[in-house]
């Protein structure tokens, strides 16, 4: 009687053993299979493209596609609608040159967007380089521009010119902030721009100027988690998707946790508010109710992953002919 009670509660101990397995696995294997944030808006960015070009409507929307699929090291020359579809390296080799010649600033967002997503240099294009005046350290003398100018040389794995990145950092705004055209008044998208490119720059992370830039940071973000646009502007001050995704961007560049009490307001953090504004397709709102927002999801797309400027260093081959 005794070795068959034992046979018979091994048996059961065995079965409740085998079912928990089961469970587990089927557990993980849904984990597994559930898209997370990120790869939600990258699907929903992939359908929206051109098969036909390769790119989104209009150069800007294709650059800012270029800079979320390096975010997550995906190859250019692979990012098409369907098989036979044009790539969205076809769309830069087409287009690079002309869209370099605007200026510096799209010349650093090319270089930038290239870089990270294993492209190449389009023929004619200029790099940031070719717009830089040593007299003046100046690339473009508006600070936005001159801060994707600077991320642009250095993610071409490029020597920046000290003279550079000190005209940047003498475009700071007495409120620690940084304004993207002169006279604007600070913004945090700037602001949060530039921290990266001075931390890339090497910057040191508690040097006054990037501590500064933080706190005008902080005194932006809202009881929602996310960042407004501007503290007290006089066109609102809600938060918005794009702000909190170049703030978190920051916060990650400076080596700081963006779901961290310091980071956070009333327990909402800028990561929670980015997720409250995913629609079911994958894409994202600029506001609560504002409905699909191409540049919201694409500048989201890096924040989700947890990625700062510039998200490779990278030397480029010229573009095939």
């Amino acid at each position: 009687m005794k070795s068959k009670s034992k046979n018979f509660y091994t048996g059961i101990i065995l079965a409740i053993f085998l079912v928990t397995a089961a469970i587990l696995q089927a557990c993980t294997t849904q984990t597994s299979e559930t898209p997370q944030p990120a790869d939600k808006a990258l699907s929903w960015l992939l359908e929206e493209g051109d098969p036909q070009t390769g790119g989104y409507e209009s150069d800007s929307n294709s650059v800012e596609a270029l800079l979320a699929i390096g975010a997550n090291n995906i190859s250019a020359a692979d990012w098409r609608k369907n098989p036979d579809s044009a790539s969205l390296l076809d769309y830069w080799i087409e287009n690079g040159a002309a869209f370099s010649l605007n200026g510096a600033a799209e010349a650093g967002k090319l270089a930038a967007g290239m870089s990270a997503s294993e492209g190449c240099w389009p023929e004619f294009a200029k790099q940031p380089l070719e717009f830089y005046d040593p007299s003046t350290g100046v690339f473009d003398p508006e600070p936005g521009f001159q801060a994707w100018a600077v991320l642009g040389t250095l993610a071409l794995e490029q020597d920046v010119p000290e003279g550079a990145v000190e005209y940047l950092k003498s475009q700071v705004q007495p409120d620690g902030g940084w304004e993207w055209n002169t006279g604007f008044g600070s913004d945090t998208n700037t602001t949060a721009f530039v921290i990266q490119t001075l931390v890339a720059s090497g910057e040191p992370l508690d040097s006054p100027i990037i501590e500064n830039g933080l706190k005008y940071l902080q005194a932006a973000q809202n009881d929602d988690g996310g960042f407004t646009y501007a503290p007290g502007s006089s066109f609102g001050t809600d938060s918005d998707s794009n702000s909190s995704a170049y703030a978190i961007q920051a916060i990650l560049a400076v080596g700081q946790d963006p779901q961290s009490d310091a980071w956070s307001k009333g327990g909402k953090n800028a990561i929670d508010y980015l997720l409250a504004l995913q629609l079911p397709d994958g894409s994202l709102e600029w506001q609560p109710g504002n409905g699909v927002n191409f540049l919201a999801t694409a500048q989201a797309i890096p924040a989700l992953l947890s990625k700062s400027f510039p998200f490779k260093i990278k030397a480029l081959p010229s573009c095939p002919d």
